[in-house]
């Protein structure tokens, strides 16, 4: 069943209520957490978990939207790491775990999320969701079919889906990946994206890209106690980037959908597409495709409407 509804209806449904979760950081639909191996991702995610479930009014000094005992559920895929994540919960509020293994499907999950009523749902992580479903992380059509199309319909159903993952290895000289492993469907997907780094004992940042609020970095310091409950405490924020205009943006799509009527491409292949694009624009095929001209991108939209 489709509902069709005004954007004044929708507005004033909305009104007083924001973007997102937690300001800046975690968005009501599409959130990916990222960093390298042992930079302590789920020691963050335990913090996040915590701080939702226990009614806090804020995390990494960041408000939480309507504070209150949320439930919280983290979907897990590596062997033994729900009670990794019970060996850090500390005082807070009630949190569960579900781990993913064996014949397990996304039906499976949906009803999970409806009877316990949870209001957010944490993946940890990308592989394992896409791997055990016999998807491969660099295939666009794998990831949206097997994990972020499935993540969309829980966001539908009013729960917040969180997503953890690995980035890709660093490049030549070391340098470190600022991107998800896999495909770039994963970023695509994503609107707030918390990227985590280690920079030394007890020392991190987290770097943001919100296409809502704009991009910021933050020095974070961690504490784990006796019992192994993370404590986070942010140290400063050091460079907060301003968004690109919107009208700056839309003009270039625009120009990139122009270009491919000019050129009679614009029933051609979605690929065919790319390669032009990456021809007289800058970027790559891979990312005009999946970025741009995938199902519901702007550029797409733009061509679908000529």
């Amino acid at each position: 069943m489709i509902t069709v509804r005004s954007l004044e209806d929708i507005a004033e449904t909305m009104e007083g209520q924001p973007l997102a979760l937690v300001d800046g950081l975690v968005d009501f639909a599409a959130t990916t957490i990222i960093g390298p191996a042992n930079a302590g991702k789920s020691m963050l995610v335990s913090s996040l978990a915590s701080a939702l479930a226990s009614g806090e009014p804020t995390w990494l000094d960041r408000p939480i939207f309507n504070p209150s005992r949320r439930r919280v559920v983290i979907f897990t895929t590596d062997p033994r790491e729900d009670r990794r994540y019970a060996a850090r919960r500390g005082d807070a509020g009630p949190i569960f775990a579900a781990p993913l293994f064996g014949d397990w499907s996304w039906s499976a999950v949906r009803d999970v999320v409806t009877e316990y009523r949870f209001d957010v749902a944490i993946f940890d992580n990308a592989l394992g969701l896409v791997g055990s479903r016999g998807g491969d992380m660099n295939k666009p059509a794998d990831v949206r079919s097997l994990a972020t199309d499935r993540l969309d319909e829980l966001a539908h159903l009013d729960v917040v889906p969180v997503l953890m993952s690995h980035t890709s290895k660093p490049g030549p000289g070391g340098i470190g990946a600022k991107t998800a492993t896999g495909s770039l469907a994963w970023t695509a997907w994503a609107r707030s994206t918390l990227r985590l780094e280690k920079l030394g004992s007890g020392t991190h940042r987290l770097n943001i890209e919100s296409r809502d609020f704009g991009d910021s970095t933050i020095n974070l310091s961690l504490a784990v106690d006796k019992r192994g409950t993370p404590s986070w405490t942010v140290d400063g924020v050091v460079e907060r980037k301003a968004k690109q205009r919107a009208q700056e943006t839309h003009e270039r799509h625009r120009e990139a959908a122009n270009y491919l009527i000019a050129a009679g491409l614009a029933k051609a292949t979605a690929s065919e597409q790319a390669k032009a694009l990456a021809t007289k624009f800058d970027g790559t095929a891979d990312s005009w495709r999946t970025n741009k001209l995938g199902r519901g991108k702007p550029v797409r939209l733009l061509l679908d409407a000529a």
